[in-house]
């Protein structure tokens, strides 16, 4: 009976690790999901902006149109 309670305590003393190791790793990936939308977000809000501006401005010469279309590819190719 005391070698099982004592293989019992072990196993639990595992289990309690792994769970222990577990929520550590989903904490982790939860922050690297975080910074990744965050990474992301940005740029795209400035790809946004750059879009809307030659969208919303048809009086626009090409000249500044063809500026605002580089940047946007430059911020695409950067994401």
């Amino acid at each position: 009976l005391k070698q099982l309670l004592i293989e019992i305590n072990r196993l639990l003393a595992h289990n309690q690790k792994m769970m222990a190791s577990y929520n550590k790793t989903e904490l982790s990936m939860r922050k690297m999901l975080s910074n990744i939308s965050h990474d992301l977000k940005t740029p795209l809000t400035v790809v946004l902006g750059y879009t809307e501006m030659i969208l919303n401005d048809p009086n626009r010469n090409r000249e500044e149109t063809e500026e605002l279309l580089e940047k946007v590819h430059n911020k695409t190719v950067e994401v």
